[in-house]
């Protein structure tokens, strides 16, 4: 309904502006060119296999929502896909669109810090109580997913950029059903701690700058997204690519130049680079490719060329989950209309 709103609206061109600014760059040449086209045939491969096109024909006709961190579809009164065309497009996690991903690689955007994660006193004793010291490391993923780029039907290559806070306690990941928050420097955010039984505890962390923090990346943000809002900024930085808030999620087109803006960084980091660490889902080994040796794209050019097909099996894997959630969401939501039919026949038929 927002996105509606803010269509056409100075809002929505400076985000255009903004956006165009961020992907057009240098000439990225015929090999960057290459691997954005080997990328695309990849994405068109595994749509043929797991029957993409039908299901993104049903998501945008049939009345659901996908909830990514439970993995469910719920009932709704809008369609399942209530995001259209998702290129430079965003979601929040309640409302996903059920399009398959895969992690590429992750980055850290700030030195890892600690802070206090609060549990509310509760009567049950084997829920965690009071405060636990927890360590926060502040992840960027960028993902290949395959989605309604440009055509609500037609399924396409997409960069799906996310940032994820992981949290853990004397070396241990602390389970959080949502590890999507804004970042922001006001109030505590609601986490949701998963425990070994399955249940959910509900708690606190306030997610602000560390005392020691460069709040100069703070300036940048406004600099950089001078038409949002203050109340809209994280201290944490949104460039590179652009994500509207941290909570979102957000799409960008299979592109030469996209390609080469988010792939051409170094594999092992750079000294250069501010960011301290970069953590990656692709096969460290490199042969023969187009794309520069030692850049994430080359990983990802031998893993698209390679015999394993690492990527196009898990897309395939994700995809066919996907399609099978929402196909049998289809089947049970018609069943249930048809059995409400044959009992109300049932009694107008008796005169009840």
């Amino acid at each position: 309904m927002l996105l509606g709103l803010f269509r056409g609206t100075s809002v929505a061109n400076n985000m255009e502006a903004e956006r165009d600014r961020i992907t057009t760059g240098s000439d990225p040449g015929d090999d960057w060119e290459a691997l954005a086209n080997l990328i695309e045939e990849t994405a068109a491969a595994v749509s043929r296999k797991t029957g993409l096109r039908e299901h993104l024909r049903k998501t945008s006709t049939l009345y659901a929502r996908y909830d990514l961190a439970i993995d469910e579809i719920l009932p709704a009164g809008r369609p399942l896909m209530v995001t259209e065309p998702l290129a430079h497009a965003f979601e929040v996690h309640e409302q996903f669109p059920p399009i398959p991903s895969t992690i590429l690689f992750e980055e850290l955007l700030v030195p890892r810090f600690e802070r206090v994660l609060s549990f509310p006193k509760g009567e049950n004793s084997g829920s965690p109580q009071g405060d636990l010291t927890v360590e926060v490391s502040v992840w960027r993923e960028v993902r290949l997913a395959i989605g309604p780029a440009d055509q609500i039907e037609t399924p396409r290559a997409l960069f799906e950029v996310r940032t994820r806070v992981d949290l853990s306690s004397d070396g241990e990941l602390v389970a959080v059903r949502r590890p999507w928050f804004y970042l922001k420097d006001e109030s505590p955010e609601q986490v949701e701690v998963l425990l070994d039984d399955g249940d959910v505890v509900e708690a606190l962390i306030n997610l602000g700058p560390p005392k020691d923090a460069d709040l100069g990346l703070r300036k940048a943000n406004a600099a950089f997204i001078s038409f949002l809002p203050e109340e809209y900024l994280s201290w944490v930085p949104l460039q590179g690519p652009l994500q509207f808030e941290h909570v979102y999620a957000i799409w960008y087109p299979v592109t030469a130049e996209n390609t080469t803006n988010l792939l051409s960084r170094s594999a092992h980091g750079d000294p250069s680079d501010n960011r301290p660490e970069i953590r990656l889902h692709l096969h460290d080994i490199v042969t023969e490719t187009r794309v520069p040796e030692g850049t994430v794209g080359a990983l990802l050019e031998t893993s698209l060329l390679g015999d394993e097909q690492t990527i196009q099996a898990a897309l395939i894997e994700r995809a066919l989950q996907l399609v099978n959630l929402v196909e049998h969401y289809a089947v049970e939501k018609r069943h249930r209309a048809l059995e409400k039919h044959e009992s109300v026949i049932a009694r107008l038929r008796s005169g009840q």
